[in-house]
């Protein structure tokens, strides 16, 4: 159409072929460019979600992983807690069981004397520290409570009253440090 418009006095039939060519060329270079844009929008998207994909893996492989490991703690705490005293031949108590011991932690005065008397225990407290990495998985992951929501429902649910009781009560101490 450009053809026509311009008069031959002032362009060759050659310069107009080579105008025309290039002409041409700017157009195909352009769709060519609009077209690479758009390529590298698409794979930039696909980055993004295989991204988000990759560490919604990552944290449900860690998450599971900890939820295994807790339930099997869970599980030896309950043991522990459900065992009774034990003998010795002279009935008296050789060994505290775990039925004891929860019920001297819930008579306990102070909430910081039942607080110390839980720490350092060696079946209730590696429970206590795979159960906050646990939480603090889930909560690092997200700031959504709709996750929060979906992975510790199930953790609760899991939980038997008695172990949440030992689990408030490890929480409640707030010491003079803020810690």
């Amino acid at each position: 159409i450009i053809w026509f418009y311009i008069p031959d006095n002032e362009m060759k039939f050659n310069d107009k072929i080579t105008a025309s060519i290039a002409l041409i060329a700017l157009i195909i270079a352009w769709d060519s460019a609009v077209s690479s844009k758009s390529s590298g929008d698409i794979a930039q998207k696909t980055f993004e979600e295989n991204q988000r994909s990759a560490n919604f893996n990552n944290f449900e492989q860690r998450y599971n992983s900890l939820l295994a490991l807790h339930n099997d703690l869970h599980k030896s705490v309950g043991i522990f807690l459900d065992s009774p005293d034990k003998m010795d031949g002279k009935g008296g108590i050789a060994a505290s069981g775990g039925k004891s011991y929860f019920q001297n932690i819930r008579k306990m005065k102070t909430l910081e004397e039942a607080h110390n008397t839980l720490m350092g225990h060696s079946v209730i407290s590696p429970y206590m520290r795979v159960l906050y990495h646990l939480l603090k998985h889930i909560f690092t992951y997200s700031t959504n409570p709709d996750i929060y929501k979906k992975y510790t429902s199930p953790l609760r649910s899991l939980i038997r009253n008695d172990v949440l009781y030992l689990v408030a009560l490890n929480t409640a101490i707030i010491y003079k440090d803020g810690s």
